[in-house]
């Protein structure tokens, strides 16, 4: 069994892309819950929109994996996509997108792809449909390592319409420090215990930021909105950054977010922020504590070049990192790297004799059997079996698949 006997697939896209004609481009993409995710769903969705793509977007909020599953692959068979867009490796079921064949699958990690990347489901064999962005650039040699075909270091872009310069240094946010985010890092609560020995700051987040308040720290709350997370990094006079500990030397949104407002920024160093952004004339770093609390002292006191600094910062974000601009960059690499003919061929002879597919095939018979195209999900189970005769899920499924036909015929 080809792809094509599944699945229509419409392999224009890259002359859709050639010609900008994005109207006739479907893409499937998705809402979810999380802290980043969503936002980052959501923002390069409203561009996609604002270009004129077809878009249908699959909640996957509040449901089981079962369900996320099932409305996944039964969204992919109704709308048909040229384009699965995701965050990290949300809803997709890349191994079902592979035997449908044809269906170009983008992955835009904000976290450290390592941890997402599963061998069996992605690596084996390695999809030439699947594009990969990374934030992290340490990534990018791994998984071409491992025979990705198309993985690129793309850094987040904001959406300027969220993030921008509100001009308010009086407001209910007026800080003199600030810092945004959870207080599960230890190292974290060490930098900002040490801060406060010294200097107001006030901190935002979770609610275990109450367990080390003090007189000079003050927690206030969670952020309930990006509008307000934004006029935050605008009304404070020092906006700090610390970083995840499993971003290696990856830049967090966070930093784009601050320079966006217009806010000035002390980050901490890594090793990737030197190729975005000029130190000390765009972005301030610190190494260590002790040398953060002599860089707030000083650009405590000089407000002119604190003040410049953050307006170059905002200048250089506006310029180059707006979302918009990032979503150019994956549909430019998709129109320049299209899958050579011979790796597509070698790709589905290696799929088809796949164990690792036996189950996916299963799966997929069930999802047809649902829709009632029985004819369908026969060839499915009998390719799972062909693939892997003792496989489980397809024995039973087919014989529950044929007691189902006889029954409708009255046999």
């Amino acid at each position: 069994m080809k792809p094509k006997e599944l699945y229509l697939t419409d392999f224009s896209l890259w002359e859709l892309l050639l010609n900008k004609d994005y109207k006739n481009i479907r893409v499937l993409s998705f809402q979810t819950t999380g802290r980043v995710a969503p936002y980052g769903l959501s923002d390069c969705q409203d561009v996609l929109k604002k270009r004129g793509f077809s878009l249908k977007i699959v909640n996957l909020e509040n449901k089981t994996q079962e369900e996320n599953f099932i409305n996944t692959v039964s969204a992919t068979l109704d709308f048909r996509p040229h384009i699965v867009l995701t965050i990290d490796t949300v809803g997709l079921v890349p191994q079902i997108f592979n035997i449908l064949g044809g269906i170009v699958y983008i992955s835009w990690f904000f976290d450290n792809a390592k941890n997402f990347i599963i061998p069996s489901v992605y690596l084996n064999p390695p999809s030439p449909y699947y594009y990969l962005f990374c934030w992290e650039k340490n990534n990018i040699s791994l998984f071409k390592e491992k025979n990705l075909a198309h993985v690129s270091y793309l850094p987040y872009g904001i959406n300027e319409n969220v993030f921008y310069n509100q001009n308010q240094e009086s407001s209910e946010f007026s800080s003199i420090i600030s810092f945004v985010g959870n207080s599960l890092n230890q190292n974290r609560r060490e930098i900002i215990q040490a801060v406060s020995q010294k200097y107001s700051i006030d901190v935002y987040g979770d609610p275990g930021w109450k367990e080390i308040e003090n007189n000079n720290l003050k927690y206030k709350g969670e952020v309930t909105n990006r509008k307000e997370l934004s006029l935050i990094y605008s009304s404070s006079k020092i906006n700090l950054n610390i970083s995840p500990p499993q971003a290696e030397t990856a830049i967090s949104e966070r930093i784009f977010n601050i320079l966006g407002s217009g806010g000035f920024l002390i980050s901490d160093y890594k090793a990737g922020i030197e190729n975005l952004f000029s130190l000390n004339k765009e972005v301030v770093c610190y190494k260590n504590k002790k040398e953060l609390l002599p860089l707030i002292e000083f650009y405590l006191k000089e407000n002119e070049k604190r003040l410049l600094i953050a307006k170059n910062g905002e200048k250089k974000v506006r310029s180059t990192h707006l979302i918009s601009q990032k979503i150019d960059i994956i549909l430019n690499n998709i129109k320049e790297n299209r899958p050579a003919p011979k790796d597509i061929e070698n790709f589905y002879h290696e799929l088809e004799s796949n164990k690792v597919y036996a189950n996916p095939f299963s799966q997929l018979g069930v999802i047809f059997a649902g829709r009632k195209e029985y004819q369908t999900a026969f060839k499915c189970f009998k390719k799972a079996l062909t693939i892997d005769p003792k496989n489980q899920l397809a024995l039973q499924n087919l014989e529950q698949l044929n007691k189902l036909i006889n029954n409708s015929l009255g046999i």
